[in-house]
Order: C-alpha cells, then sequence, then structure tokens
C-alpha cells in the first residue's frame, strides 16, 4: 500500500508494497543511469533521448548553481552582503 501521506523528499517509488520516498538530486538525475529505491532496491532509468530537452535544461540549471555557489566566495573568502 503507498503511504500517501509521505512528506518525506524525493519521488514516491512505483513499487506499490513499498510506500517509501526515493531521494532524487539534480545530481544523479544528470550523471547516474539509474536511481534505485533504498528500501525496496527497485530500479529507475530516464529514457534519455526522449528527455533530451529536460535534461539540457536541468544542466543549465547546475551550472548556475554551481556559479552562484562560486561566487559566494572571492579569494577564498565568504562575500558578505550588507
Amino acid at each position: 500500500m503507498i503511504n500517501t501521506q509521505n512528506t518525506a523528499p524525493g519521488i514516491p517509488c512505483p513499487t506499490e508494497s513499498c510506500g517509501h520516498n526515493i531521494k532524487v538530486s539534480l545530481q544523479d538525475l544528470l550523471f547516474q543511469k539509474i536511481v534505485k529505491c533504498p528500501h525496496c532496491l527497485v530500479e529507475l532509468t530516464m529514457n534519455r533521448e526522449a528527455s533530451k530537452e529536460t535534461i539540457s535544461a536541468m544542466a543549465e540549471l547546475h551550472n548556475a548553481l554551481e556559479s552562484a555557489e562560486a561566487a559566494k566566495t572571492f579569494a577564498g573568502n565568504p562575500v558578505r552582503h550588507p
């Protein structure tokens, strides 16, 4: 039975008897071929050919997040905002 009250982050495991969420990061979606449910071990894959546009948008977001994180420091010192 699926736990519809589950508020844990992630996507619901598609296995009906599991009911847990699978934590998936942006990096997982971009760089992993398989995402596995840690509870029931079902494996999820993405059709990368059909998802080209989405993957491209996620890569842009990933790059922007990395640039923003790098901009937080300047010469090794945290940037402080007034």
